[in-house]
């Protein structure tokens, strides 16, 4: 696959792996939310999950994405590190709007989060980057493994 997939080979690669447009996971996309919003009050923080939170999970949630042979994209938003909650609640204050963890990349530990803005951004060891500003574009990016904005970009 090329670097830079076109929305037609990113929508591909999702209905290979189990995504159709019609696809809802329902009430399952709220007890993921549940939980992960139990787990950052463990580590004495506050997530607080939004519209386009559950609209991304409800449409992609428990999705694995194959990257590589070695990594894959969970959709879920029940993977992280301890403290991951308080780096969340620090990037969403420079960007100056609520994110919330939607994805797990499994091998390079980063997590896809979302916005209230319905914006992607992923958080990694390396840095913050900025994925795009819709599903389809931040999935296709992270298809193609191509070069990533820093966030820096969008801090207000």
């Amino acid at each position: 696959m090329s670097p830079t997939p076109t929305p037609h080979d990113t929508e591909a690669w999702l209905t290979a792996h189990g995504w159709s447009a019609t696809r809802d996971i329902g009430a399952r996309a709220d007890e993921l939310i549940a939980a992960r919003v139990q787990n950052a009050e463990k580590q004495g923080e506050s997530l607080v999950p939004f519209a386009a939170a559950a609209y991304f999970l409800r449409s992609f949630g428990e999705l694995t994405l194959p990257l590589d042979e070695d990594i894959d994209l969970l959709l879920t938003p029940a993977y992280g590190w301890n403290g991951d909650a308080a780096e969340i609640a620090e990037l969403a204050g420079l960007l100056g709007e609520p994110l919330f963890p939607v994805g797990f990349e499994t091998g390079e530990n980063g997590q896809l989060l979302v916005s209230t803005r319905g914006r992607f951004f992923y958080l990694h060891e390396s840095g913050c980057y900025y994925l795009g500003e819709s599903a389809l574009e931040a999935l296709g990016q992270r298809l193609g493994g191509g070069q990533m904005r820093g966030a820096r970009e969008f801090y207000v």
